[in-house]
């Protein structure tokens, strides 16, 4: 695989305009957008992801996301000392936590909401983070072989 194209952020902006589509098409049909639950579904969402794309670089020996190796934020995962396979683990095993750590902290935001106290800054945060998980994801589909 040839390494991430310059237009690569493309299908990041593709991938976050489905999301808002969603997004607007559920508060379209009930007129009542819940933002904590939206930040609960892209939780899940990326950590069904990540988990279906360590099960799978885990049971193989081929590199199946070579453009994890070209991106430059990405580097740090060079210091933990093991190959390039087991770097890419530890990057999808790192954004599967995250994930699972998020979709806790949004399940516990939309239990909040639904007995009545709200809170607005845990549900901003929880969003925030969940959409950050989303473009996470989405770079590691580009990586993808």
């Amino acid at each position: 695989m040839q390494p991430i194209k310059s237009h690569g952020w493309v299908v990041l902006l593709v991938a976050y305009i489905g999301v808002l589509l969603k997004a607007c098409i559920g508060y379209l049909t009930t007129r009542d957008f819940r933002y904590d639950k939206n930040a609960y579904d892209l939780s899940v969402l990326v950590f069904g992801g990540a988990l279906t794309c360590l099960a799978l670089q885990i049971v193989t020996a081929t590199i199946l996301f070579p453009g994890l190796q070209h991106i430059s934020f990405l580097g740090f995962a060079s210091a933990i000392g093991v190959d390039v396979r087991g770097q890419h683990i530890a990057l999808l095993f790192l954004l599967l936590i995250s994930s699972l750590v998020a979709t806790v902290l949004s399940a516990m935001g939309v239990a909040d909401t639904e007995s009545g106290t709200p809170n607005w800054w845990w549900t901003l945060g929880c969003s925030f983070i969940a959409y950050v998980l989303m473009g996470a994801y989405a770079l590691a589909l580009i990586a993808k072989e």
